[in-house]
């Protein structure tokens, strides 16, 4: 085990590059709590995969796991969505790029490290780093009636609207959470099935291939919680998620269109959040996409960060392409942003015109009233 400095902590490093023991996969869901960094995850998403590691350790105490591999002269960084130490993450570009002198680059998944730790660690070589991506994440409160409460008038009236309405039109309402391997193949293929049929009915195309679905397969039996809505035993509404220590991971919902008059798929989650609150868990990630419910729900942008650095400026330059789409991911975000600042605009206009015309119409009423008495 090596010794580095690191302002003024001292941490250890230790390299494993011909096999991971295996106690590095617990250690993994228990430090970070996070699917997307999970050798079950990045095994499911490739089979054929077959990483090294990098154990960061402060007096005795593993403080980060950095999995990573090597496709020529690029490395791969898989920590997405991690909360990976800033002062970890230039420890070991720092050796690796002394490890392998051939490496032009470490590129690191978008993850939770703050932008301002990573500008902070004075990383002597060119590197890029951005906000690229958001996590929309909900913070649970202690119980179900505190995430009630905790919710904008407007919603949390919406929510007891539609709840009243389902069981009073549909007296057979009912929902229920399955787990792991408790999960029946049918119900959770009935939850994929109508994600793709909600999408053709939206006129898009649903992100869940065939190769997506076989993750979804290898996921739950070990992350997997389902939350089941039927109605005279017929699926209704479903959701997928995958539980990580106390973190849940959104992956996909899905209602039958014929239930939208009565906000099915919003009461699914909000029951499925609920459900989450009573299991103890502490967060809740929404995760990628800037939709309204999400934050309707709660949920609050937790930015990621995209980190790549290389071994000079001529290594940037023979890199122009990877450089380039990393510029371009930036990019991007900042015009989402400009899109949804814009869209939230029109939105507030909205609703402060349409209250204008409400308070307007009550004036004319109360005049007319006046004028008839």
């Amino acid at each position: 085990m090596d010794v580095a400095v690191s302002g003024t902590e001292k941490l250890s490093f230790e390299w494993f590059e011909s096999g991971i023991p295996t106690w590095i996969d617990a250690k993994l869901d228990a430090l970070y709590q996070c699917v997307y960094s999970s050798m079950g995850y990045l095994r499911a998403v490739n089979p054929d995969f077959r990483p090294s590691a990098f154990v960061v350790s402060r007096d005795g105490e593993v403080v980060d796991i950095l999995i990573f591999t090597r496709a020529g002269n690029q490395l791969d960084v898989h920590c997405g969505v991690c909360n990976v130490q800033a002062r970890s993450a230039a420890l070991f570009a720092r050796q690796a790029l002394a490890r392998y002198p051939d490496l032009h680059v470490v590129a690191f998944a978008p993850m939770r490290t703050p932008l301002a730790d990573i500008q902070a660690q004075g990383i002597p070589t060119p590197y890029q780093a951005a906000e690229v991506l958001e996590d929309v994440v909900l913070v649970l409160p202690a119980t179900a009636d505190a995430y009630l409460r905790s919710l904008g008038s407007s919603t949390r009236s919406a929510i007891k609207r539609r709840i009243t309405q389902l069981r009073k039109e549909y007296p057979s309402f009912a929902f229920e959470f399955q787990t792991k391997e408790a999960i029946d193949p049918a119900r959770l293929t009935e939850v994929i099935q109508y994600h793709r049929l909600r999408m053709h009915e939206k006129g898009k195309i649903s992100g869940v291939d065939v190769e997506y679905e076989a993750k979804i397969m290898k996921l739950v039996p070990r992350y997997g919680l389902v939350g089941l809505a039927t109605i005279n035993g017929e699926f209704a509404a479903g959701q997928v998620v995958y539980v990580v220590g106390s973190h849940g991971y959104f992956d996909m919902t899905a209602h039958d269109s014929k239930y939208s008059h009565v906000s099915i798929g919003r009461v699914a989650i909000y029951n499925l959040i609920c459900e989450c609150i009573a299991r103890g868990m502490t967060e809740f990630h929404f995760l990628f996409g800037a939709y309204d419910y999400k934050y309707r729900l709660g949920g609050h942008d937790r930015q990621l960060v995209s980190l790549a650095i290389y071994r000079s400026r001529l290594h940037v330059v023979r890199n122009l392409r990877f450089y380039s789409r990393q510029t371009a991911k930036a990019t991007l975000r900042t015009i989402r942003q400009r899109i949804d600042e814009v869209a939230w605009m029109k939105r507030g206009f909205g609703a402060a015109r349409r209250g204008l015309n409400a308070a307007r119409q009550a004036r004319d009423r109360v005049v007319f009233r006046k004028q008839h008495i």
